[in-house]
């Protein structure tokens, strides 16, 4: 494999951007590295954070990818329940991916279990066509591009709800930093992340706390995520399919793109949009 499929190694961008700073001291095991952290030096530190076990009991270790054999022991999720392999490629996709599993474990065991319960369902028809479930979908969309959203303020989480963009960013944005977190789930989204494009919307979690939270440090207010996200996740909780997300248009929060503080900014409404566009029956 040659660089043009990995993609270069260059820490640079995502020290310099505001929303990678939840991984902290974290980032620091690998900013030094000269090329791609291997597999290896990823679960040692996964090792030195406590380690983790899958749903299945097996511990969570990274190792390289190879070749998919087209057999149900080797679809994606059913490996890492089972044996606690995730399979990992030299690349930011992957290196994220790594990274979201240390900073938010318990979640991440969760996703990769409700994916497992469904797939295990198909266990003996495995091979033959079938649809994706609403439920796969949903994990699908939280693990790729999941968005956290605390937040203190239910008039905020009304904008957000509404669709109320220039009234988010613009009217509420001297206290947004102060009543909404942005703490992003979707490793898919870090990735883009590091060349952002209008157009870059997460699928936003909106997870009320109080004022409080705001004043804790970063890697205690990733504990109290994960653990909230757990909940919300487990049997009976309030997501139940791809619509229960709230579409956040990321570019909008302050330092997450040069200019947005601009009204001309919000006046692309294909970008903030005014609200979902609704099928027949809905």
């Amino acid at each position: 494999m040659n660089k043009a499929t990995l993609g270069e190694w260059d820490p640079a961008p995502v020290e310099n951007l505001p929303v990678f700073e939840v991984f902290g001291q974290l980032w620091d095991s690998f900013a030094g590295a000269q090329r791609w952290p291997t597999v290896e030096e990823l679960t040692r530190v996964l090792t030195q954070r406590g380690g983790l076990d899958s749903g299945g009991g097996a511990p969570i270790r990274f190792v390289e990818q190879g070749l998919r054999e087209k057999r149900f022991e080797s679809v994606y999720d059913v490996r890492i329940f089972e044996t606690g392999e995730v399979p990992t490629r030299m690349n930011w996709h992957d290196f994220f991916n790594a990274l979201t599993w240390m900073i938010f474990p318990k979640s991440k065991v969760r996703v990769n279990a409700c994916h497992y319960e469904v797939l295990n369902d198909y266990r003996a028809q495995w091979g033959e066509e079938r649809r994706r479930s609403e439920l796969e979908h949903l994990m699908c969309l939280i693990n790729e591009s999941a968005v956290l959203l605390p937040c203190s303020d239910p008039g905020i989480e009304e904008l957000i709800r509404t669709f109320s963009w220039k009234r988010l960013f613009l009217e509420r944005r001297s206290d947004l930093r102060e009543k909404l977190g942005v703490f992003v789930f979707g490793h898919a989204i870090y990735e883009k992340l590091l060349t952002p494009y209008v157009g870059l919307t997460g699928h936003g979690i909106i997870i009320p706390v109080l004022d409080a939270f705001f004043d804790k440090p970063v890697a205690e207010q990733l504990v109290e995520l994960d653990q909230r996200l757990l909940a919300i996740l487990g049997e009976g909780g309030p997501l139940k399919s791809t619509r229960d997300l709230c579409p956040f248009p990321l570019l909008g929060y302050p330092g997450f793109y040069p200019g947005n503080e601009e009204s001309e900014f919000y006046d692309d409404v294909s970008y903030f949009r005014p609200g979902r566009r609704r099928g027949k029956g809905q």
